[in-house]
């Protein structure tokens, strides 16, 4: 089913391009659209493939529609294909304003960024998975100087799954990460990182309703 998808929206992107923009417009483009998206990430894991080709669509869609509708298409297709971009820059359209060449620590804040973009517009826990597992290599080197930036956006992953889930560990994960920015010298990221452990901690605390987490919280 996914194959005979993607080529039905390949197909429709490629006479679209030939002037036929029923091909992409149609009710039927964006049902073979969510049916491909239904389909982003079986067994736990992502289909990147998936992500492209959905993107590419909306990309196609805005080119063909007019006014909010066209803004609201292209936002979906930058948010679409910006972890596509990071990761195969061959394949995605250049309309994401990354740079593939950037140093490591960058490149993954960036495609941690991008992927809780992704679980946001989709609700899409898997997305959030992805970001934790691409952030906590440089998170956890405090060596790294990009080790701030890449914890918070950790911090905000690993809360989005677990508020997604009820995962306790990955809200562990959020609490430790955003902490350790904390603790380290104050940087830009600093103030980020103690609203990432607010919020953290009062999830923790609707879920527990420990007061002792509330008082972290709030000091």
């Amino acid at each position: 089913m996914r194959d005979e998808l993607i080529q039905d929206v390949l197909g429709r992107i490629a006479r679209a391009d030939d002037g036929d923009a029923d091909a992409v417009l149609a009710p039927e483009a964006e049902a073979a659209g969510e049916a491909l998206l239904a389909l982003l990430s079986p067994d736990g894991k992502f289909d990147f493939d998936v992500l492209h080709v959905v993107g590419t669509l909306h990309l196609a869609r805005s080119m063909w529609r007019e006014g909010p509708a066209a803004t609201e298409s292209h936002t979906l297709a930058e948010t679409l294909l910006a972890p596509v971009f990071l990761l195969r820059p061959d394949l995605a359209p250049p309309i994401w304003e990354g740079d593939p060449a950037a140093a490591e620590g960058q490149r993954r804040r960036d495609l941690g960024s991008a992927l809780v973009r992704v679980g946001m517009v989709l609700g899409n826990p898997t997305a959030f998975v992805v970001a934790v597992n691409a952030l906590a290599p440089t998170a956890n080197d405090p060596a790294d100087p990009f080790a701030a930036a890449c914890g918070v956006v950790l911090a905000a992953a690993a809360r989005l799954l677990s508020w997604h889930t009820g995962n306790a560990e990955a809200l562990t994960i959020a609490q430790v990460a955003a902490q350790r920015v904390l603790d380290a010298e104050p940087t830009d990221a600093t103030p980020a990182a103690r609203a990432e452990l607010v919020r953290a901690l009062l999830l923790e605390h609707t879920r527990t309703e420990d007061q002792g987490v509330l008082d972290r919280a709030v000091e």
